[in-house]
């Protein structure tokens, strides 16, 4: 069996590799970027779309233009990567952290509400691995203690493609298409502002104005990232050839990694509130090419993962782990006809940090290399938590989350066969 790594592009197939073998020799279309766009605005409601390198240079773009006072507040969930929380910092803001729910990952409605204060200027919302956040309930409780003002955005990284990518509550949404999304462009992302959005009016000319001094990606950049699924695709079915942890796959990627030939999702700059140089970029126009294509693809793999989130729930309804809170949570979810549930990854917690530990390694042995996300808080060391303003034991159920939690492949290549084997590692 050819190695599963989670965070390898899930969304690709053999014709996704050939299209961008085919684009390496391909002259740069820009032209590509506004089809994507046309495509892209099929899936979210009426409005503006404005496409970046990644989320956070979408989510960077807005608080950049929204021009905000020092003392302003965003209310961020505690549960989330530090590419989220960056934006924020460097913006000169102050992130304001809301707790989640043990049985859904998710910050809870009457939490986002209690920590609104004066000084309250955005709350962003994240749909953790595919449960969904009632936004509609959100912006009733804000109208009801007089805070309409507030603008509300949504982060779609674990949800687009499915039906709450349509919602018209929200003022605007960022959106990713790395290589472990629900779809992917190599490296992009996007900003939506809702043509209804009354507190982003005034701002929708300085974001048009800022986004037209965004630069092209560097060609060194570019290669670097366009090579990277054809590396895998190569190294990937002969990865475990060789003798004990001395294997033909591990010498490669140590190799191109030390030559500095695989793309990073987080530079070493961001970890601690730094920001990179390429932010204030637009998305390549070749990867753009690849989104139009994987997006002729979105009801399949939406249906894909809806698919394997009922295999899976079905399958732990057999373990130890059925009791669990999420997993009472997932199946009420599974069962009920009225909601769509199409995680991204499907998430376990496990008692403690040794059980993790002995998931990871003997699921790794099957050729399986299942998720950590995250394995921190903000996926980061804990020296660096109060560089991005957190205080240590104010998020307990996050704290404790981030200790006990694995994630479970949910890509083009699991069937239910994979599955039967992650199992029987449980």
């Amino acid at each position: 069996m050819k190695r599963i790594f989670i965070g390898l592009y899930p969304t690709f197939d053999s014709s996704d590799y050939k299209n961008i073998r085919q684009l390496l020799f391909k002259k740069s279309d820009t032209e590509k970027r506004d089809i994507f766009r046309d495509k892209l605005s099929e899936f979210l409601p009426e409005g503006d779309i404005f496409l970046t390198e990644s989320a956070r240079s979408s989510f960077h773009l807005l608080l950049k233009s929204l021009e905000l006072a020092e003392d302003s507040e965003v209310i961020l969930p505690a549960f989330t990567c530090v590419v989220i929380v960056n934006p924020v910092l460097w913006a000169g803001l102050k992130p304001v952290y809301v707790d989640i729910e043990e049985k859904d990952f998710n910050t809870p409605v009457s939490g986002l509400i209690d920590a609104v204060t004066p000084n309250t200027k955005l709350i962003l919302v994240q749909h953790t691995f595919g449960n969904y956040v009632d936004i509609k309930l959100l912006k009733s409780e804000l109208s009801r203690i007089g805070r309409s003002d507030i603008i509300l955005v949504e982060d779609l990284a674990h949800v687009f493609g499915s039906n709450v990518s349509k919602n018209e509550y929200v003022d605007a949404s960022i959106l990713t298409f790395g290589v472990e999304k629900t779809i992917s462009t190599i490296r992009g992302g996007a900003l939506f502002i809702s043509k209804n959005s009354t507190n982003l009016k005034n701002s929708l000319e300085k974001v048009k104005s800022n986004y037209e001094k965004y630069s092209e990606l560097g060609f060194l950049q570019y290669l670097k990232l366009i090579l990277n699924p054809i590396f895998w695709q190569i190294i990937l079915p002969i990865y475990d050839f060789g003798v004990g942890k001395i294997t033909i796959g591990r010498l490669f990627v140590l190799l191109v990694r030390r030559l500095g030939l695989l793309g990073i999702a987080i530079s070493k700059t961001e970890y601690s509130g730094g920001q990179p140089s390429h932010i204030e970029t637009k998305i390549q126009p070749k990867f753009a090419e690849i989104g139009i294509k994987q997006l002729e693809k979105m009801p399949d793999l939406v249906k894909l993962r809806k698919n394997l989130t009922k295999i899976y729930s079905k399958k732990i309804s057999n373990t130890k782990f059925a009791g669990n809170i999420e997993q009472r949570f997932i199946v009420e979810k599974v069962n009920n006809r009225e909601t769509e549930l199409a995680f991204l990854r499907y998430p376990l917690l496990l008692d403690n940090i040794d059980e993790c530990l002995k998931f990871v390694s003997r699921t790794k042995k099957l050729g399986i290399t299942v998720g950590d996300w995250y394995k921190t808080m903000f996926y980061t060391p804990e020296e660096n938590y109060s560089e991005l303003g957190y205080t240590k034991g104010s998020c307990p159920i996050a704290e404790s989350v981030t200790r006990r939690i694995v994630n479970l492949p949910i890509n083009s290549e699991v069937d239910e066969r994979i599955v039967e084997k992650i199992i029987d590692v449980m």
